[in-house]
């Protein structure tokens, strides 16, 4: 298993006990998990693969698009809108849980 892997796994392990631990306390813990999101990095990072690859911007960003099932890159809103679900009281029974937010591009 590689590092990064590895990680993943240590992250999710970690909320999942400390969602254990704290719910004591109505405390609760998540994972959000996210995709491409159009945030300055990965407007760089389409700009980097537009230059490289000598292709329109645009056809750069419709090439990381038909990498999900939704075809498109994610809005910040979307995930400040999940977010914001899950620390307010609508959330307060959902806890040690994972939430891929990334357009339903991960397939395991």
């Amino acid at each position: 298993m590689d590092l990064k892997i590895k990680r993943k796994v240590a992250v999710v392990t970690f909320v999942k006990t400390l969602a254990a631990e704290v719910g004591v306390w109505n405390i609760t813990a998540n994972v959000l998990a996210p995709g491409f999101f159009m945030t300055e990095p990965t407007r760089e990072y389409l700009e980097d693969q537009a230059r490289e690859e000598g292709i329109p911007y645009q056809e750069a960003w419709e090439k990381l698009a038909r990498t999900n099932p939704a075809r498109t890159i994610g809005n910040p809103k979307d995930y400040g809108a999940l977010a914001a679900f899950l620390a307010s009281e609508h959330g307060s029974y959902i806890t040690g849980e994972i939430f891929l937010i990334d357009g339903g591009q991960y397939a395991g």
